[in-house]
């Protein structure tokens, strides 16, 4: 069989691309750019180092579980490296405008590195400073040793024994200083400790509920003379007081079964009820030692057609009212059981001014 020559014309080579790894494809890395942006990004924005951070978190199930150990808080930040390939997709997508890009996260990133990169920096001056006295420590002790080794006499004080004593000498001293600082901080830790129980004390002495009980007292002195006042004044819209109590944990104000007492009194009564209240007031305050300003003004007491009885003794419940306290009562006389009222009254009692005509007038 004839052998044909292979002649070099025949041998032609054709370029073919490489098939690029799929996390390396731009379309790929575009699409997963935008992902986290809309994901994690607040108001679809991120940083370049959150989406260098994540985009390497995303390479492999170990690195997305140290990024997620970091943002639990159990765990120490990640390395994070920072691939081209975000920053060459990054380019494709500002280019077709996926992606609009903002100078100030850049900046924000440029600050970032450069602070990382100056706090290593100083660690890295530190640790050799370090090291620098450590060295020349050490060759001091190792001349003084060397010197040590030709001492002729056995009396002659070795330096490097000596260079050992100011050593520790020098640490007896540090040790010192920071017995004297944990001294310190131990008195200081007992009058804050001292501090704390007398604040448990008052806390403990403190009610228990939202008042105390000498306010407790002062409440069911105010029942009890707001139902007498309410009795001398002859209150008629219940047959029992048994109902009426003194709202505790609101506002203090007169009920009947848990209700405004307005809404089961009468007009005339809902008067008597004002009248009451409003005396025993003061008339608690005058026994307890209380906080009333000690001045009252009733404006027209006589409404709502009040009996001339019942009138009388308001009048009399305020009059017997003494210095220094005061009670000011503007009362239309209409009638002529109210000036009887008036007129009957100890004039040693009370002082009376009595506008003739009307009080105002035109001009």
């Amino acid at each position: 069989m004839r052998e044909t020559p292979l002649e070099y014309t025949d041998i032609v080579f054709n370029a073919k691309p490489d098939a690029v790894p799929y996390n390396y494809r731009i379309s790929y890395k575009v699409t997963q750019l935008c992902l986290i942006m809309r994901i994690c990004g607040r108001g679809d924005v991120c940083s370049l180092i959150k989406l260098h951070m994540i985009s390497f978190a995303l390479i492999s199930q170990e690195n997305m579980r140290k990024l997620v150990d970091f943002a639990d808080g159990i765990g120490s930040a990640p390395i994070v490296r920072f691939d081209p390939s975000v920053n060459r997709a990054l380019t494709y997508a500002i280019g077709y405008g996926l992606i609009k890009r903002q100078l100030k996260e850049q900046k924000k990133m440029l600050e970032f590195t450069l602070g990382c990169r100056k706090e290593s920096r100083e660690k890295l001056s530190r640790e050799k400073d370090d090291l620098e006295v450590r060295l020349q420590m050490l060759r001091r002790l190792a001349h003084t040793l060397r010197s040590d080794l030709f001492t002729t006499t056995d009396t002659e004080a070795s330096e490097a024994i000596m260079l050992k004593r100011i050593e520790i000498s020098n640490r007896i001293e540090q040790l010192s200083k920071l017995q004297n600082t944990i001294v310190a901080f131990t008195e200081q830790l007992k009058e804050l400790s001292k501090e704390w129980n007398i604040y448990l004390d008052q806390k403990n002495k403190l009610p228990k509920k939202d008042i105390s009980e000498s306010d407790v007292e002062k409440i069911v002195l105010l029942k009890k003379q707001f139902i007498d006042n309410l009795k001398r004044y002859h209150y008629s819209s219940l047959s029992s007081f048994d109902g009426i109590d003194i709202s505790i944990n609101s506002s203090l104000l007169p009920t009947i079964d848990g209700f405004d007492m307005k809404f089961d009194s009468s007009a005339s009564d809902g008067i008597r009820v004002i009248w009451a209240f409003t005396m025993a007031l003061l008339q608690v305050s005058i026994e307890k030692g209380g906080n009333h300003p000690g001045i009252i003004i009733f404006d027209e007491p006589a409404q709502q057609s009040i009996v001339p009885e019942d009138m009388k003794s308001f009048i009399e419940t305020v009059v017997e009212i003494k210095k220094p306290f005061q009670i000011i009562t503007a009362i239309t006389l209409n009638s002529q059981e109210l000036i009887n009222i008036i007129n009957s009254l100890d004039a040693s009692s009370h002082h009376t001014i009595q506008i003739e005509g009307k009080a105002f007038k035109a001009l």
